[in-house]
């Protein structure tokens, strides 16, 4: 269900003046923004979807029109656009604010959509929704915020440029995290590959943490940490370094455990969760190993630090 939600609604026609925007553009506008208030009061993101594309093409039709007249516009009365995030409620009659929640609330339902398709493992569909999102904070950061240009020092966190740099650097994470289980889930991937894309997923997460904490970023790197780990376990086995291997799942198991039971993520997690399951699976084989074979001590062994990430070659554009 989208965290996002409009909580009063507005009647352009009733606003703006018909000499400054026609009565039908303006019923319009007054309409597609009904329409996007039933989808997500009725929880329906795909008629949400089409629903705020059309919203925003025509908000931003209405914007334009009533800056071509900013000199003469006398508006019957000011608009109260009152949005919710989360538990927080927030108004402003300040149409740059409407624009800024009618793209947050887009980036929302692509989110919440493609959270609710990697549940199902549709991790195809999943990634282009996350895709999607992005374009929504892309707009956002280089459309929207440069064009309020007499905000004042941003108070609200939707108002913060940081803010949704931390969610475009999430969304990539979530992109690399959709194409590793869909490895998983088709011909496979080896493990080289695998935490190639678990590195580029925890160095995603760690650029979203610097500017922005929330419990998203924190869970995902703690996901791609443990995975990696556990990975890099059986890695070891292929070189005949057991003693690092087991000391590699003796110290990850339980975070793992702890992850599955606690961690929010885990709904979308299961294709993962099977991998890693397979390996720990192994640890009494390997000591059995260890033990009569290689008679090599048990070592914990530090997660290297990721300090350099891939560049990105599908990079996500602007609406």
């Amino acid at each position: 269900m989208s965290i996002v939600a409009i909580n009063k609604s507005v009647l352009f026609e009733r606003i703006i003046p018909s000499q400054y925007v026609p009565a039908q553009q303006s019923i319009a506008t007054s309409q597609k923004r009904l329409s996007l208030q039933d989808a997500l009061n009725n929880n329906d993101m795909k008629r949400a979807q089409s629903a705020v594309a059309e919203y925003r093409t025509h908000l931003h039709d209405m914007i334009k029109n009533l800056e071509q007249n900013r000199s003469m516009a006398i508006l019957t009365e000011q608009p109260q656009f009152d949005w919710c995030w989360g538990t927080g409620s927030y108004m402003s009659s300040c149409w740059q604010w409407e624009n800024l929640m009618t793209h947050a609330v887009g980036f929302d339902i692509f989110m919440t959509t493609a959270m609710s398709l990697a549940t199902k493992s549709n991790f195809k569909e999943a990634s282009k929704n996350f895709h999607t999102a992005g374009s929504y904070v892309v707009a956002v950061l280089e459309k929207v915020l440069p064009n309020w240009t007499w905000r004042e020092n941003p108070s609200i966190h939707m108002t913060f440029d940081k803010f949704w740099r931390s969610k475009l650097d999430f969304v990539y994470a979530m992109k690399d995290l959709m194409t590793l289980n869909f490895a998983y889930a088709g011909s496979g991937i080896t493990d080289k590959n695998a935490i190639r894309l678990l590195k580029r997923v925890e160095g995603q997460c760690h650029k979203s943490l610097a500017q922005w904490i929330n419990a998203d970023n924190a869970a995902l790197m703690n996901w791609a940490r443990c995975s990696r780990a556990l990975l890099l376990a059986r890695t070891h086995t292929e070189q005949d370094e057991w003693g690092k291997a087991l000391g590699l799942v003796n110290d990850w198991e339980p975070i793992l455990n702890r992850l599955i039971s606690d961690n929010h993520l885990n709904i979308i997690m299961e294709t993962l969760v099977t991998q890693l399951n397979e390996i720990v699976d192994k640890r009494d084989d390997w000591v059995k190993t260890n033990h009569h074979v290689h008679f090599q001590e048990v070592e914990s062994v530090p997660l290297e630090d990721v300090n350099e990430i891939e560049e990105i070659k599908n990079k996500i554009e602007s609406l």
